[in-house]
């Protein structure tokens, strides 16, 4: 005789919720030395992430996002330094809503007119007469040590890697001073010498020309710098770096900056009568960079 039997009607698994949908900050911004914070802050989108900045910052901005580390995660990240001009800074907070372009470039100083990419690319870079917004995109391009490096190497590596770059006729706000020694500037110098050494083939014949000729004056500049505050070991360390990661820079900073030369033949020991003349260069490279 045969049972029957019922088979258990199995259960239906109650379908996956969906997962929830990770809201993102609508900016990122980086804060570096000389920001005025009470200028640009109260000026940000509600939910926006700022790194860098006091911590006793959260406290007077409860409404925005502090941190000291992590990766940005807005759609743009705003690189902030001097005392913002609020008109003009709310006119670009609402440009970023609807820009798409890789790299924003505004106004730190007081030009007759916004330089355009091109012009940048040929000759006209003064990196703290700019501010500037790259898309999160673009900003996760650079390698770790130029995303910590100071204004002039970032901006530098961000115009060679950035296919669309955009000049926003507006006067955003006053660049600060930059305070970084001597050595920090050559450690930023050196990270953008191996970042420009490793996609120097792939860039075509006016941004390659652009890279070079910044690296060379930026060259000349840490040669004086280094000579005029008597760092002689790190000179030679300096000159060490250049032969062996890219010798043609080296060349080309010798041949324009004479005073290279003679450094090299007194194993860096730069004598009492240069040394005005190596630190006016070194604060005509300071007050660019």
């Amino acid at each position: 005789m045969k049972f029957a039997f019922w088979k258990k009607k199995k259960k239906s698994l109650p379908e996956a919720l969906p997962a929830e949908e990770e809201i993102l900050p609508p900016l990122s911004v980086i804060v570096q030395g000389g920001t005025d914070a009470e200028t640009l802050f109260p000026l940000l989108p509600d939910g926006s992430e700022v790194f860098g900045a006091v911590q006793s910052a959260a406290e007077a901005f409860p409404r925005l996002s502090f941190s000291d580390s992590g990766a940005p995660r807005g759609k743009f990240v705003l690189f902030s330094e001097g005392r913002w001009r609020a008109e003009e800074a709310e006119r670009m907070l609402a440009e970023l809503e609807t820009r798409d372009d890789e790299l924003l470039l505004m106004r730190a100083a007081r030009n007759e007119k916004p330089l355009t990419e091109e012009e940048l690319l040929e000759g006209a870079f003064s990196p703290r007469a700019l501010a500037y917004a790259a898309k999160r995109s673009l900003y996760e391009k650079l390698p770790p040590a130029l995303r910590a490096a100071g204004r002039g190497e970032r901006l530098a590596a961000l115009l060679l890697l950035s296919e669309h770059t955009a000049a926003l006729d507006l006067y955003v706000c006053d660049a600060g001073e930059n305070g970084a020694g001597a050595e920090e500037a050559e450690q930023w110098l050196r990270a953008f010498i191996l970042f420009f050494d490793d996609i120097k083939a792939g860039l075509d014949e006016r941004k390659y020309r652009f890279a070079f000729r910044y690296a060379r004056r930026r060259i000349a500049g840490t040669y004086a710098e280094l000579a005029a505050k008597n760092k002689t070991e790190e000179l030679r360390l300096f000159d060490e770096f250049l032969k062996s990661e890219n010798m043609a820079l080296r060349v080309a900073a010798k041949e324009r900056a004479h005073f290279i030369g003679i450094l090299a033949k007194r194993a860096f020991r730069a004598p009492l009568w240069i040394r005005p003349v190596l630190s006016a260069i070194a604060a005509a490279d300071r007050a660019k960079r």
